[in-house]
């Protein structure tokens, strides 16, 4: 797989947008794209079924009025009663070698206790004062002309971070936060313990801070978000190589609901039909960190019966011709090629040469 340099991308990517339609309507459309989404201080989501927007790509793409595709205690409870112990997870925010291998073996790790109490409790009034001031949004689904409201697979609200967002309602903890998600991102970027998966000579993926994703979520009274993946082929999602959710409860209780779901089955945003259930349900209990293989692990929040907070995140590999050439190749070739050229180029001044 040939990773592209950003003079080459640039170069590609402006003789087929030319091709496609003229610089004039390109530049017009990248006009509003100059903001940088990237974290490097010290970032929700899935298309067809249950896909959406929001974890789905505050990407540079919804600057550009497109919508890509499309986010303590855990228990093991399914038809192979399998005991998960978390007696060996660290507690720390350095994340040893066997919590990366447990992570490479099983695509995902639950870590609990991964941010400290009073980090969890800031975040938390964070989030309260953001929606004081009307800073989230109701999360969506889907891609492209699909993205709508569809509260038969989501009930939530999200609300983007990063670096140059939210100038208005600035916060020194959420600088703090940036700070632990990029720390992990350089921990997992290219690292030989996750170099095999569950296909073998497979290498770990380089991870671009510049296409990191993050938001706020916030799950009302009878919130939930039904089976999903975080990336699909054949969309720009398909750049996510890991999801995170930091939780940020307090003195969350078994009758509380809300639980994270992890589907150990072969399927994607559905169940195969013939195969046993088989999941891990980990509870959202404040400080505890989960991270997942984006492109394999199918997952779903389940009905919560109270107010339930958490950080959402994915760290994205490069683009390579391989995704160019996908990309390109949907129905609509315009939006495609408008698509690559959001995520690829809106970080690296692109607009500069179109306008």
């Amino acid at each position: 797989m040939i990773a592209f340099s950003i003079v080459q991308v640039q170069i590609v990517l402006l003789i087929k947008l030319s091709i496609i339609i003229p610089i004039p309507t390109v530049a017009a459309a990248f006009s509003a794209t100059t903001t940088k989404t990237t974290f490097t201080t010290s970032s929700t989501v899935i298309g067809r079924h249950p896909t959406t927007n929001d974890d789905a790509f505050h990407h540079p793409l919804h600057r550009l009025g497109l919508t890509p595709p499309h986010h303590n205690h855990y228990h093991h409870r399914s038809s192979h009663k399998t005991a998960l112990s978390s007696s060996t997870l660290p507690t720390t925010l350095p994340m040893s070698e066997s919590i990366l291998r447990e992570l490479d073996t099983k695509n995902y790790v639950v870590i609990p206790n991964y941010l400290p109490p009073n980090l969890v409790s800031a975040l938390r009034e964070d989030i309260a004062h953001l929606r004081s001031c009307n800073q989230f949004k109701i999360a969506k689904i889907g891609q492209d002309s699909t993205n709508a409201l569809d509260e038969g697979i989501r009930v939530a609200e999200t609300c983007f971070l990063g670096q140059g967002k939210l100038p208005d309602v600035p916060n020194g903890q959420r600088e703090t936060l940036y700070g632990v998600i990029e720390g992990l991102r350089q921990t997992l970027s290219g690292n030989t313990a996750l170099d095999n998966g569950s296909s073998p000579n497979t290498v770990a993926p380089a991870l671009d801070a510049n296409l990191s994703e993050l938001l706020y979520a916030y799950y009302p009274n009878g919130g939930f978000y039904r089976r999903h993946l975080d990336a699909i082929p054949q969309s720009v999602s398909i750049l996510r190589s890991y999801s995170l959710l930091l939780y940020l409860n307090s003195e969350w209780g078994e009758g509380d609901g809300g639980n994270l779901r992890i589907h150990l089955d072969s399927g994607g945003d559905e169940k195969p039909d013939g195969e046993e259930d088989n999941f891990v349900d980990v509870v959202p209990e404040g400080g505890t960190l989960v991270l997942f293989r984006s492109d394999v692990v199918a997952h779903e929040v389940l009905d919560t019966v109270k107010e339930r907070m958490a950080v959402v995140g994915w760290y994205n590999r490069p683009y390579s011709s391989v995704d160019l050439d996908s990309l390109a190749s949907g129905e609509d070739k315009v939006r495609s090629m408008m698509l690559i050229a959001a995520v690829g180029l809106v970080t690296v001044g692109v607009v500069g040469l179109l306008v």
